[in-house]
């Protein structure tokens, strides 16, 4: 994720991600969701929250189809919903980001869901932490 021509910022307005907030808490949960694991990582300054049903798989997806020596594992968090957990996660961490990147990465593909939170890697490791586990708390509650 090295390369960063023709970046694009996909940051969506305050109030656009707050309907959307409402909208989607207000609706049923698909029956195709299910239990599995959120995730973030760090990788050249920006950061990436995911989502997958098998961490270990995933860990090893990622670093044959995007491979990168500077990816930073933070963190995961199991929950019993995850395709809810991973939406509500990406619009939370898009209310606190500095911005959404979009570029085509070395690997080919346009990663969606990056987040650039500052230049303090510490306090934006503990911020998308924060968020993680605020949102996992809710899904727990609400659902």
């Amino acid at each position: 994720m090295t390369s960063t021509s023709g970046v694009r910022d996909a940051k969506r307005l305050p109030a656009a991600l707050e309907n959307l907030w409402d909208r989607v808490v207000s609706r049923e949960l698909s029956g195709a969701d299910g239990p599995g694991v959120v995730y973030a990582y760090r990788n050249h300054g920006l950061w990436k929250a995911g989502r997958t049903r098998n961490i270990q798989r995933r860990l090893r997806e990622w670093a044959q189809d995007c491979p990168s020596s500077n990816r930073e594992w933070v963190g995961w968090r199991a929950t019993p919903y995850v395709n809810q957990t991973e939406y509500l996660l990406h619009l939370a961490l898009e209310t606190v980001c500095l911005s959404r990147p979009r570029f085509q990465c070395n690997c080919g593909k346009t990663h969606l869901e990056l987040f650039e939170l500052g230049d303090d890697s510490e306090m934006a490791e503990d911020l998308i932490l924060e968020v993680m586990e605020m949102v996992v708390v809710f899904v727990l509650a609400k659902y």
